[in-house]
């Protein structure tokens, strides 16, 4: 059994969803802001893969969005959201060793380029990049413009409730 450790440093990101071998694990977090994910196996290499989660490319995205707004009082108290619709990709097979411990490091985002690096491993990559999800961006503009028509229609309702 090997017994292995990922440091995550610039890992900054709730959104972002860490699966080995198809299972997803739960970085923890440590000291100076890094995450650790340690895991054990049996095999000589693992399938790595970091991907972001958007909140406006789920299934129930318009029905969530819409809760969202009216529990947070309109919008005043919304959480902080990925606005720019940013996501990043990384897939890779990683040759593993007992007890070493491979440091993954988030680069600066920037479209199209590298958004993980791995050092101390060696990696076979499929995907690693960083992108803007369009079809998220599309959704976002319709929300904006679902939650401008029904902060109309609250405020056209309290006026005829008030007076």
């Amino acid at each position: 059994m090997k017994n292995v450790n990922f440091r995550l440093v610039n890992f900054g990101s709730s959104r972002n969803i860490v699966t080995i071998d198809g299972e997803q694990v739960r970085p923890v977090k440590g000291k100076n802001g890094r995450y650790d994910v340690r895991f054990s196996t049996e095999k000589d290499s693992v399938r790595v893969s970091i991907k972001t989660f958007l909140f406006l490319d789920g299934a129930l995205w318009w029905l969530a969005s819409i809760i969202r707004f009216f529990i947070s009082v309109f919008g005043i108290f919304d959480t902080y959201e990925n606005h720019k619709c940013r996501a990043i990709i990384y897939e890779a097979d990683v040759s593993v060793q007992d007890g070493v411990e491979y440091r993954v490091r988030f680069l600066n985002w920037k479209e199209g380029e590298k958004a993980i690096a791995l050092d101390g491993a060696e990696t076979e990559e499929e995907k690693n990049e960083c992108y803007t999800d369009r079809r998220a961006l599309k959704r976002k503009k319709i929300m904006i413009g679902v939650k401008i028509a029904l902060g109309v229609v609250c405020a056209i309702v309290a006026g005829f409730l008030i007076f």
